[in-house]
């Protein structure tokens, strides 16, 4: 383990003098809340597919609510927000696809997917879903009246 590591951050640091654009080992670490191990690229490319799935999943209910909490947390946004959201959900799968279909190809273009990918992560995808996150929280904790269209005596 203590091997993996080491050879995992040597090859990181390797990776951050070739591609400037890569942040630090300790800001990578801190932003995802890992340890560098090796294989390096492999792993950072799981936890921004990780990432990136999650927030589309959680945008997704937005345009295809399957529960009730679902439904509910749909009337928290306004017709302008969903189409907002819907195109970074449409950005993020798009993005998702492109990062995985390296997976098939070389390591290069895996490096190109996670600086690409790390950038839609800092400049996109935290502060769209710290907003979209803080608006489902707030939705929550309105006092709202249920909507009472009957009465079942089943």
């Amino acid at each position: 383990m203590k091997e993996e590591r080491e050879e995992g951050i040597k090859e990181y640091e390797e990776l951050c003098k070739k591609y400037k654009e890569l942040p630090s080992v300790k800001q990578i670490e801190e932003e995802f809340e890992i340890k560098l191990q090796s294989p390096v690229v492999s792993l950072i490319m799981r936890v921004l597919l990780e990432k990136m799935g999650q927030s589309a999943n959680h945008i997704e209910i937005l345009f295809a609510p399957a529960r009730m909490a679902d439904m509910i947390e749909c009337k928290f946004h306004d017709e302008e927000e969903k189409k907002k959201l819907f195109e970074f959900y449409k950005k993020t799968l798009a993005l998702i696809h492109e990062m995985t279909k390296t997976l098939l190809e070389n390591r290069e273009a895996r490096i190109t997917a996670i600086i690409n990918g790390l950038k839609f992560y800092e400049k996109e995808l935290k502060p769209t879903m710290r907003n979209y996150l803080e608006k489902q929280a707030k939705g929550w904790l309105k006092q709202e009246k249920p909507e009472v269209k009957g009465q079942y005596f089943g």
